[in-house]
């Protein structure tokens, strides 16, 4: 028997600590990934929030692994 451990994809998003409420600021989930989806229905991998509020993201790797990461600000 084989077995491969594909590690879970590690989406980066900034701490609520470096967000500037209504700044314009743009969220980025990191490239490399199949896929993105926000709380927001948005499937780009960077958005800019349109308020200060909770967002979160979830990315699928090419090896179909999920993993979502979410910040407030």
């Amino acid at each position: 028997m084989n077995l491969t451990v594909i590690p879970t994809p590690d989406p980066a998003l900034p701490n609520g600590d470096t967000l500037t409420p209504g700044a314009g600021q743009t969220l980025d989930a990191g490239s490399g990934f199949s896929s993105y989806v926000w709380n927001t229905g948005e499937t780009a991998q960077a958005i800019t929030p349109a308020a200060d509020g909770w967002y979160k993201v979830t990315v699928t790797s090419t090896n179909n692994c999920q993993a979502p990461i979410q910040c407030t600000f």
